[in-house]
Formats: C-alpha cells, structure tokens, sequence
C-alpha cells in the first residue's frame, strides 16, 4: 500500500514539475544537479536547521536524528525536495506544518508533497537514521566532514552551496566526551550516563560547513590575545603540547588580526575554536569557528625545521582566512571552489611572511607553488582553472594542485599589474557587496575590472579558463631564487627529453653535495627520491646506493639541528645498501654517531617501516615493539592498523588489500593511502602488479565514498611505486577500455600515471 501511494505521490509530483518547464528527470538524478540547485535557489529562502543527533559510544552503533528545517518557500505547488542520500530505510518520519506527511524517496532525495505546503514560511521535521559516510567514528570520538556534499548523508537538507542557512545543534552524547560545533556552547546537562550539549546558532553558513565533533577530547584555552580560544585535542605527550600550543594560539590570533586589517570586516562569528584529530583526511578543514585539523600538522617535534614551521604557519593562516574567503563569502556553486581556496592561499602567504624574516619568502612561494603546478600541468590530465561541474556529487574530483598551486601564480601575476592597493581595495569591495552571501568568479572579475586598466576579461580567458603555466618571474630576484628557478627548470628538461636518468642522477648528488641553501635543499632531496625509485633501476639504484646514502649520512652530520630532519628522512627513504641498514639499525637503537639528532618516535617508525620493506627478519619483533612502547592510543591504532601491511607474509598483504574493499577499512583515509604506499612500494612490486587493475577498477566506489582528496591519493598510492612498461601499458588499456569513467576521474588517471609512464619510457632507453 505503501508503494502504491508513493508511486501516485511520485507521478503527480513529476507532474507539477513538468508543467513548469522543469525536466524532473534532471532535477531528480542521484547528487545535487545544477538545474536542482539552480530551481531550489528560485523558490527557497530564510533557511535555519534546528538538529538533534544522538551518538552511542559504540563506533558501530547508529546515530540517529531529528531535523527540523525552517524555510521560506515562494510558491506552494510543486512541493519540496530535499537531500538525504542515506536512503528510504533511513526516514522514519516526516512531518510538514504538524501534519505527518507522505514523501517519497528517490535518488538520495527526499521529495514532499504541495499539499500541507505553503507560500511563505514552512517547517518539516523529520526523524531519521544518519549513514557513517560522513561521520568519521574512531574508539573514543567522532567528527563530521561534510564538505562538498556530504551533509545529506547525515541529516535531510538543501545540500548546495547559496542556500545558506543558521544551525542549532543538540547532542546526546556519553557523559564522560566532550563537543564542539560552529555556534557557541549554550548549556550542558548531564543524566546517569548520558550528557546534552546544546549550541546555539550563528551566522548563515552552507550545509557543507555546518561542523560538530564529539568523544574523549581535553581542551585548552587562551585568552591572552584579546579573543578566547579553545583547542580540543587527543594528544598524551604533554611535553608536545607545552612546546606547541602558544604559537599556534598566538598564530591564529596574528592572521585574525591581520586579515580584519587588510579586509576592514571584524571577524564575522561569534567564537574560535580548533580540533586536532588523529587520522584526519586532509591538513585542514575551515568550519566557522571550529576548524578541523590534522594533529601531526600543528604538534611538531622539538626538531622540527623551518620547512615544517612554515608549512604549520602558512596552513593556520591559510585556514583562518578562509573565515573571509569562503565561509563569509562563498561560493555559488562548486565550480568556483578554486575561488575560495585560492584566497585563502594568497592571504595566508601574505600573513606569514613577516612571522618568518629569515625565510626568503620568494624563493618559497616559487618552491612551494611552481614544481606542484608543473606536476599536474605537464601531463595529459591538465586542465583550466575553472572547471564545469553539472552535478555536486561530482566535487570533490575539481579539486587539485592547479587549484592550490597554480591559482595562487595566477593571482600573484593579476596582483603585480593592478597594483597591491587597487588589489586590496577591490578584494575589500567584493568582500563588502556580498557580505554572509554567495558570488562567482564573474561577479568578482567585474569588480576587478573596475579597479584596474587591465582587460580582466581578456586576461580570465588566458590564465582562469585556459591551460599552461605562467613563465617563472625573475624580475629583480637574487641569486637563490634564480639558482632555483634554474633548478626547476632543469627538471623539467629531463622529464620532457630522452636523457639518460643515470646523467641526470649525477647532477642531481652534485648540486645536492654544493647547495647551502636550506630551501633548495629540500627541493634536490625530493626530486633525488623520486629520480631513485622512479627513474633508475634495480641494477643502478643498487649501484648508486652507497653514493646517495653516503652524501645524505654527510648531510646530516654536518646540519644545523634544525635542518637534520631533512637528510633523515631522505636517508631512511633511500637506504638500501648493507652499510644503510646498519646505519638503520643504529638510527633505530638510536646508538648512532649523530651528534644533536633527536629520533623520534615517527623517524623509528620509519626506520623499521624501511627495514620490513628490505625484508630483515629482526624488523618484525621491533615493529610489534614499536607498538607496545607507544603510549598514544590513535599511534598505537595507526601502528595496528599497517601492521598487516608491513608484513613480509604475502598472505596478509593481500587480506590488507582485500580488506580496503569494505569503505569502512579505509579509514582513517591517511592510513589507508600509507598502507597502499607500502603494498606498492618499489621494494614490493612486480611489473603489473596485481593489486594495480582492481585498484583502479575501484576509483569510481572511492570517488562516491571517499573525501575530496582521497581519488587522486588513491591512484598515486596504487601507481607511485612502478615505472615499468607493462603497468604503464596497464594503465593506457584501463583508460581505453573506460569510455564511460566520469571526465575528471580520467584526468586524475592521466595526473597520477604522468612519471609512470615518463619513466617506463626512459627504462626503454636505458643503455645495457
């Protein structure tokens, strides 16, 4: 009886929508279409979600829900779709006005009836079960990461960027954890075993920036900045924490005192809070007054160089400011993600440089953005800056190096020929006109276009929406900057020519054995690791072992301590000759002969990640007592989790790989993409490996499930360790043999086999 009603409910629903000229065929599809959004723009506003979720502690208990969604509507009679992907089991209840109402469910959409609709102000409440898609639950806490368009798979919603919307927020949750989300605490109660935690709302934000984290977290506050501000946290090593939390407070409060200067708009929410998860899927994520972070991003190790105290700088600006760009203006539709990301790139250079005056902040932005941009812009999968996108569902694969790389080129080049002040007065214009709204690029263009003589439009069509890299600029630049420039340069000459990688690698230990400059340095050592495992083979990497590992053992002696980390790495990366492993046994026991080395735990888990992969027997009792000495229980579930992985047993390699099939074993994302690193490392592989088809017959299951960056990861974990003509050969077939592989994935297959395929190319060329 049901699906009779539904099915009448259904056809008069489709009909209304026809008689408006809409094709509900369209609208309907699974994801967000851009004829959905662009109709639900026209006819909803004055949006507020009042959400409840109650949260067992058990990970493998459901969260369930009640949303009530408040909304405007102009016109009563074609009803209301909203998303929720989780499915016609999920929806237990809906309720529209007061009246329990029919729905149907179709294609992760909700749709409601005309008939208990009104013109004007709406309320429907539904009770539902929410999916663990986007609610990333571990022993002890859970987060939400909703971003693009994850929120309809944890509660019904209108799932697109311009209907913005206020969140209240109540959590039933044990009594023993501890929350946060985007609006102030408003009160706590707690009964028996179970506490409320309930937030009150804030400014109108997106549904894919609406945040809440919850579990066994501690939390420190600092109020000596002028703000108060929290950071809930997971880490035991209170050492670490004493040596990181006053800088990364007092970061924060630089770049939200900078950019309420440079933008002339006070901070638009109402409080600032941070939480550092363990396994966290990317380095940063911007909710309004709760940013998400990675925690190995902002708790470095006392040795930590200057490369890594940039890097944590540049991304606490970086993240702030997207509290400007992105959270108060934001964008229309996802095809401007870039427009977001890459303001929030261009302010937090601007917001670092001066915290750093011993970095020479040029030559970083070229090593930091030129080599990334070229990654992705030399190989087949390039594309413009500007992309389209006709469904939401479909986001996450926009995104990219050429938008946090080559974008922020871009905006540094329209910079230099407006002038910083007509830049800055007409980033302040936009900023002002759509205050706590939505803007695209052409809206943003014009204003440019009025600040400057420069054809914005003419200059839009070479540098937004076309492909190929800016030259390098080396106007006025030092010695450092061209030296590096030309070191770049250099590269890309040997990926793009037939010479000989043996005569490249020399070069490469000849500049690496003369360069002081620590920038630079870090760059050699990168493209020295990716020319060994990539370009040469078995026979000559064995050759040119005791070369490399001897320079890199140098290196390290010679090294301010701030700069040992760097040749650390790179020699556990690279050791493999019987004095490497010796130096890897002593690095491990640490009785090595490095004078002011700190090993940390990280660098032994390297060491003995190393040794398991030159497959030493020992190895293995000193991983299993790696585990047991870590006191850290997200380290210690890290450790468990590749163990399997780093196993010499080709047995438990393939259960790890088998296990990956089930999205819930691909979790933490990091993890998952360390462990593939590790099935496929060079050491490991065979030609063809047989993990690589089913691996890339398995993207288009990890685009629907994963997060935004996990696709790409994903295939350059699975292709990043082979350089062989048949996987080559394996990968071009795949392609062939997928027509209907969505246009963005194939793209990311082209980006992610680029050195694969240079180097089966080169291995052909090989004298001998």
């Amino acid at each position: 009886m049901r699906k009779i009603t539904s099915l009448i409910l259904f056809t008069a629903i489709c009909m209304g929508f026809l008689s408006c000229g809409k094709s509900i065929r369209t609208m309907l599809e699974p994801g967000v279409t851009a004829e959905l959004a662009r109709y639900r723009k026209k006819q909803i506003s004055q949006v507020a979600y009042d959400l409840h979720f109650r949260i067992p502690e058990s990970k493998d208990s459901a969260v369930t829900g009640r949303a009530t969604i408040r909304f405007h509507q102009a016109r009563a009679m074609y009803g209301v779709i909203l998303d929720f992907q989780a499915g016609e089991d999920h929806v237990h209840q809906v309720v529209v006005n007061g009246v329990e109402d029919d729905y149907q469910v179709l294609n992760g959409h909700i749709i409601i009836p005309s008939k208990h609709i009104i013109p004007g102000p709406n309320t429907v409440e539904i009770a539902f079960t929410a999916t663990r898609q986007a609610l990333n639950r571990a022993d002890g806490f859970l987060y939400s990461l909703f971003v693009p368009d994850r929120a309809s798979t944890a509660f019904p919603c209108f799932d697109q960027p311009d209907l913005k919307a206020t969140f209240s927020l109540s959590l039933d949750i044990p009594a023993a954890w501890e929350a946060v989300s985007n609006g102030p605490l408003q009160n706590t109660s707690v009964h028996d075993d179970r506490k409320s935690m309930v937030f009150a709302p804030d400014q109108p934000i997106s549904t894919y920036l609406f945040a809440f984290a919850a579990g066994r977290f501690d939390a420190i506050t600092d109020s000596s900045h002028g703000r108060t501000m929290t950071i809930f946290h997971r880490e035991t090593d209170s050492d670490k924490l004493e040596r990181n939390t006053a800088r990364i407070f007092r970061q924060h409060a630089e770049a939200l005192a900078w950019l309420e200067e440079y933008t002339g708009i006070p901070y638009p929410f109402a409080k600032f809070d941070m939480v550092l998860i363990p396994g966290f899927q990317y380095s940063g994520m911007e909710h309004p007054g709760a940013i998400w972070y990675r925690d190995i991003r902002l708790l470095l190790d006392e040795q930590a160089p200057i490369s890594q105290q940039l890097a944590k700088a540049n991304l606490i600006a970086h993240e702030t400011a997207h509290m400007w760009f992105g959270d108060l203006v934001t964008m229309d539709w996802f095809d401007d993600v870039w427009l977001k990301e890459v303001f929030a790139g261009f302010m937090a250079d601007k917001i670092v440089n001066p915290q750093f005056p011993e970095v020479n902040h040029d030559l970083q932005f070229l090593l930091t953005h030129y080599p990334r941009a070229l990654a992705i812009d030399r190989t087949r999968g390039t594309h413009p800056i500007k992309q389209e996108l006709g469904n939401l569902k479909n986001a996450g694969t926009l995104y990219g190096a050429i938008i946090y790389n080559k974008a922020p080129i871009v905006f540094q080049d329209l910079e230099r020929l407006m002038g910083a002040s007509n830049f800055r007065k007409a980033v302040r214009e936009y900023l002002a006109a759509y205050y706590l709204d939505n803007a695209d690029w052409d809206n943003l263009a014009a204003i440019f276009d009025r600040h400057t003589a420069v054809d914005i439009i003419a200059w839009s069509k070479e540098w937004i929406y076309g492909t190929g890299m800016p030259p390098i600029y080396n106007e006025g630049m030092n010695e450092d900057y061209l030296r590096a420039a030309a070191t770049i340069e250099r590269h890309e000459s040997f990926l793009h020519t037939d010479e000989d990688p043996g005569s490249y690698w020399k070069i490469l230990l000849r500049n690496l054995r003369e360069e002081e400059n620590p920038q630079i340095v870090r760059y050699l050592t990168a493209n020295i690791q990716s020319v060994y495992w990539r370009f040469l083979d078995h026979d000559r990497r064995m050759y040119f072992a005791n070369d490399v590992e001897g320079l890199l053992w140098d290196r390290l002696l010679a090294a301010e301590a701030a700069e040992k980390p760097v040749f650390l790495e790179a020699f556990i990366n690279t050791a493999i000759s019987d004095d490497g492993i010796s130096r890897l046994k002593a690095l491990f026991s640490e009785k090595h002969d490095v004078k002011g080395l700190l090993v940390t735990e990280e660098n032994r888990f390297g060491v003995v990640t190393s040794l398991m992969l030159l497959g030493l027997p020992e190895a293995e009792g000193w991983l299993d007592g790696l585990l047991h000495e870590t006191s850290n229980p997200d380290r210690k579930r890290r450790i468990a989790f590749l163990m399997q992985v780093l196993s010499n047993d080709p047995g438990q390699r393939e259960r790890f790989f088998r296990g990956l099939k089930d999205p819930a074993n691909r979790r933490p994302e990091p993890w998952a993409l360390e462990g593939l690193g590790i099935l496929h490392h060079p050491l490991r592989n065979e030609p063809g490996g047989r993990y690589i088809r089913e691996g890339l017959e398995m993207l288009g299951e990890i685009q629907r499930t994963g997060d935004i960056f996990f696709p790409l990861n994903w295939l350059n974990a699975i292709l990043g360790g082979y350089s062989d003509p048949e996987t080559a050969a394996l990968v071009v077939a795949f392609l062939d043999g997928k027509p209907e592989l969505d246009p963005n994935l194939r793209l990311k297959v082209w980006q992610a086999a680029d050195l694969l395929i240079r180097a089966a190319e080169k291995k052909n060329q090989l004298p001998g």
